[in-house]
C-alpha cells in the first residue's frame, strides 16, 4: 500500500509537469523520468495509481507523439512501448490500454490542428495534414518495434500493435475526411475541438459534393477500419461515431445504395 500510495504521488507529479508548457528538453527530462518510474514501480503500480487519469496519460503521450522535436518524440514512442509491452507481459493483452489510446486520439488530432492554426501555421487542408506528420512517424515507429531488438516487446505481441498502430494512423485519416466533409476552408476550431471531444460528426452535418481531387477510396477504408476495431460491446459511441462518418462520405459520393448498407 505505501509503495502505491508513493507510485501515485510520483506519477501523479510526472503528469502535472507534462501537462504544463515546458521546454523541449524538460519534456525530454520528464518523459524520461516517467519511463524510468514506470521501470521501477511496475506496470501494475502504474495502473493502479493513475486509476480515472489513464486517458489523460493518454492523451499527453500522444501530444508528445505529435512533437517537432524529434528526441521529445523518440521518447514519448518509447514510454508508450514501455507500458505497452509491461502491460503485455502481466495482461496477456493491450485491449484495453489500445482502446484508452484510440478513444482519445480524435480529440489530441483535433487539438494538434487546433493549435497549429491559432499560431498561423494552417492556411489550407495540406498544412493541415502537414501537422500531424510528426504523430504519424510516431505510430509508424511503434509498428516497427522488433522483438529482435527490444527485450520489452514480446513476438506474440506484434499483431496487437500492428492493429493498434495502423487503426490509429486510420483515425487520423478519418478526422481529416471529416474536415474535408464540412467543406470550409476557414476550420472553425471551436466547433472541430468540440466534435472530437463528444465523439460526433455532427458539426460536419453541411454535406456537399467532395471535389474530384479529394475523394480516395483509401477515405472509405481508413473510415471502415476505424469503424472495425471499435465493438459494439465495449466501445459503442466510437463505432457508431466512424459509421456515421462513412455514411456522411457516401452522401457527399452520392453513392446512395452504400448509404443504405451503411
Amino acid at each position: 500500500y505505501e509503495l502505491e500510495k508513493l507510485g501515485k504521488s510520483v506519477f501523479d507529479l510526472f503528469l502535472h509537469l507534462l501537462s504544463a508548457p515546458l521546454s523541449s528538453v524538460t519534456l525530454l527530462r520528464t518523459l524520461g523520468g516517467s519511463a524510468h518510474a514506470l521501470d521501477k514501480f511496475g506496470v501494475l503500480i502504474f495502473l493502479n495509481a493513475v486509476g480515472n487519469q489513464l486517458q489523460h496519460w493518454g492523451r499527453i503521450v500522444l501530444t508528445m507523439m505529435n512533437s517537432m522535436e524529434l528526441s521529445v518524440r523518440s521518447m514519448a514512442v518509447d514510454f508508450l512501448v514501455s507500458l505497452i509491452g509491461y502491460i503485455y507481459q502481466e495482461r496477456g493483452s493491450i485491449e484495453s490500454i489500445s482502446l484508452c489510446i484510440l478513444s482519445v486520439l480524435p480529440e489530441v488530432v483535433a487539438r494538434e490542428i487546433a493549435l497549429c492554426s491559432v499560431s498561423g501555421l494552417i492556411k489550407s487542408m495540406e498544412d493541415v495534414e502537414s501537422s500531424l506528420w510528426p504523430l504519424r512517424r510516431a505510430f509508424a515507429d511503434v509498428e516497427d518495434t522488433s522483438p529482435l531488438d527490444d527485450d520489452r516487446v514480446d513476438q506474440q505481441l506484434i499483431p496487437s500493435l500492428t492493429t493498434l498502430c495502423r487503426t490509429g494512423q486510420a483515425i487520423i485519416d478519418g478526422v481529416l475526411v471529416e474536415i474535408r466533409l464540412k467543406g470550409s476552408a476557414e476550420l472553425d476550431l471551436d466547433k472541430l475541438t468540440t466534435a472530437q471531444h463528444c465523439g460526433h460528426s455532427t458539426v460536419f452535418r453541411q454535406l456537399r459534393p467532395l471535389p474530384p481531387e479529394t475523394v480516395f477510396d483509401a477515405d472509405e477504408e481508413s473510415i471502415l477500419e476505424a469503424a472495425t476495431y471499435f465493438s459494439y460491446d465495449t466501445s459503442l459511441m466510437q463505432k457508431l461515431r466512424w459509421l456515421c462518418t462513412l455514411t456522411d462520405v457516401h452522401v457527399s459520393k452520392k453513392q446512395w445504395a452504400e448509404v443504405a448498407e451503411s
